[in-house]
């Protein structure tokens, strides 16, 4: 029988279904890292559960790690370490990183959190990308805008689910945006908003296929279809019904 950790800071309806479809696996002792106390899990899911730690910072790797190391003392040593949360993607790659276990680590995990980092990373890969450019002033803002032009979107360099971002296209639009990023402590990132030609290197990327869809979505299914039968699998359709760790 296999261990996994599972860190889940906050028992949020959408963490739970993660936690619950990984405690659901035969063959898998699942132990659970959390910032909530066990009492607020659905009984249910608890019972499920072989053993629970509980810790003071659900995003700091050094607690994670220490958690890691007890659940190990209770459920045995773990297989994988796991969680949903995007915020928690570098912490678990330096607590794989620390403690040897597989999965992805750290500087992998930063490759798609910073995203300005992302967007670098792609582009030595060759990989169709907005031009971008990380910024932290008015004047670093100013001087990428004088380059591409407008529209742009500036958005936090380790940004999830698109908050704190700003589609802007003109200066007033900039100059509010900034404010109110730079007031929060914010490091930005600008990137020029090509959607049509970002689409159009897309045609190239699926087999030479063309969506004929308006919105993204079509053209998404379109490369779900071709990388699923790269792998000799085929398509199904529904029924009508950053610390240092020790």
């Amino acid at each position: 029988m296999s261990s996994v950790v599972f860190v889940a800071p906050f028992f949020l309806d959408t963490t739970l279904r993660f936690v619950e479809a990984v405690a659901d696996l035969p063959g898998v002792r699942t132990g659970l890292v959390s910032q909530d106390p066990a009492e607020r899990l659905p009984p249910g899911l608890k019972n499920k559960l072989a053993a629970h730690f509980r810790i003071a910072d659900g995003l700091d790797p050094q607690q994670i790690a220490d958690a890691v190391r007890g659940l190990a003392r209770q459920i045995g040593p773990p297989h994988r370490l796991i969680g949903a949360l995007e915020q928690l993607q570098v912490p678990l790659g330096e607590v794989r990183d620390a403690l040897g276990l597989e999965g992805m680590g750290a500087e992998v995990a930063k490759n798609f959190r910073d995203k300005a980092r992302m967007k670098t990373v792609l582009q030595r890969a060759v990989v169709p990308c907005a031009r971008h450019q990380r910024v932290t002033s008015d004047a670093e803002a100013w001087s990428f805008v004088d380059s591409a032009g407008y529209p742009v979107v500036l958005k936090p360099t380790s940004g999830a689910g698109a908050k704190s971002t700003f589609r802007v296209a003109d200066a007033g639009e900039i100059r509010e945006a900034q404010r109110a990023r730079l007031a929060n402590g914010v490091t930005g990132e600008t990137e020029t908003f090509l959607l049509h030609h970002l689409e159009t290197d897309l045609d190239h990327l699926i087999g030479g296929e063309i969506a004929r869809d308006q919105d993204l979505g079509g053209r998404q299914q379109l490369l779900l279809r071709h990388q699923l039968a790269d792998v000799g699998v085929e398509e199904t359709r529904p029924h009508d019904h950053q610390n240092h760790v020790e």
